[in-house]
């Protein structure tokens, strides 16, 4: 009896403090409502403090009004890519999953189609919806953005390697979205060709060898292989690297 008391007063104590929590939590919230509509102007730091405030209190909506562009808290980000970081992570944290992964894809479609952590969370998000037609969206940038990343004929690249995300978290679905099959081989041979010059080509390919099968594992070496010849010094480094990691049992 002694001993199932001290369990109960335990779990009353946590209950209590995790209400209290909650409370903070809530009082917090309304007095950051309340700043906003006093519209005073703040900074950038504190209009991180005040998201800050918003996500823990998960009010995504009061976060997406806020953060607009003509909003109290958006205006205190001068640059445009700045305020829609904040913004996409912020109704990450609120659970505003849809609204995260659009602000994400606005980021790479208008902003920097090479910026990798915008890759990951906007296919993370894509993914993480259950919406089949969030996941073809987000394939059809992919696609699209490889496009314009080759007629650039600079830069990292970085929607090769997307693709390669995009394979990794599909075929964590079990039989999902078959329809947006991707040839993992082909795709690692593409960025090689594109990367090989540069010393983080086969650190980024070893992020994805995993999740070759062994017969992939096999057609990715000789596609590399057929796309390396004439290559540089560096380009010989990647492929011994590739090679070492592809072939070994």
């Amino acid at each position: 009896m002694h001993n199932r008391g001290d369990s109960n007063g335990c779990t009353l104590k946590k209950i209590r403090f995790n209400n209290a929590d909650r409370r903070l939590s809530v009082l917090a919230s309304a007095m950051v409502k309340k700043k906003l509509k006093e519209s005073q102007k703040v900074d950038a730091e504190m209009a991180r403090l005040f998201l800050v405030v918003l996500c823990d209190a998960g009010d995504g909506q009061t976060v997406s009004e806020a953060m607009a562009p003509d909003g109290l808290l958006g205006k205190a980000f001068k640059i445009e890519a700045e305020r829609l970081e904040e913004l996409g992570n912020a109704l990450n944290l609120c659970g505003a999953v849809d609204e995260a992964r659009e602000t994400y894809r606005t980021l790479l479609k208008q902003e920097d189609d090479e910026n990798w952590m915008y890759w990951t969370e906007y296919i993370r998000l894509a993914f993480q919806s259950g919406d089949a037609e969030a996941v073809e969206d987000c394939y059809e940038l992919v696609q699209s953005t490889i496009v314009k990343q080759k007629e650039r004929k600079h830069g990292h690249h970085a929607a090769i390697l997307a693709k390669l995300e995009f394979e990794k978290r599909r075929r964590s679905c079990d039989n999902l979205y078959t329809s947006l099959l991707t040839d993992p081989p082909q795709i690692f041979a593409d960025y090689f060709s594109a990367m090989s010059s540069k010393p983080i080509c086969s650190e980024n390919l070893e992020i994805y060898y995993g999740i070759l099968t062994d017969d992939e594992k096999d057609k990715a070496w000789k596609a590399i292989e057929s796309v390396s010849a004439g290559g540089d010094g560096r380009s010989q480094i990647s492929l011994c690297k590739a090679q070492k990691a592809l072939t070994k049992s």
